[in-house]
């Protein structure tokens, strides 16, 4: 349960507690509040701070939002999909298209629900 969180703005907030569960009505909760920013969207992050060494989130995206190319170079990335639709884009480096893969939760089949970048 989500009890103490510290709000940076109105798009990210810091979950206080180093020990805690995630239930489906924090999730909700979540999106609740994204509906209410200017984006629709918001992150929890589960990390203690910027210069923590692993970052851990919980992003909320509205329907077809679009997240721009990024190459991150100094840390790896997992991603998880709880729910809704997207496609994860992978691109070579000199930007053409290598492969676009369709995920969805994992209540839907023959989808990935989870991605993993090595560092």
């Amino acid at each position: 349960m989500l009890n103490k969180i510290q709000k940076e703005n109105n798009e990210v907030i810091y979950l206080q507690d180093s020990t805690f569960t995630i239930d489906n009505n924090e999730i909700q909760r979540l999106i609740k509040l994204s509906k209410k920013n200017k984006k629709k969207i918001i992150r929890l992050c589960l990390h203690k701070n910027v210069n923590s060494d692993v970052h851990q989130m919980i992003i909320v995206h509205p329907k077809n939002y679009y997240i721009r190319p990024h190459k991150v170079l100094d840390k790896s990335e997992t991603g998880m999909i709880l729910k809704g639709n997207c496609d994860l884009i992978l691109f070579e480096d000199d930007g053409v298209v290598k492969e676009k893969i369709s995920m969805g939760p994992i209540s839907q089949k023959n989808k990935p629900f989870i991605y993993n970048f090595p560092k």
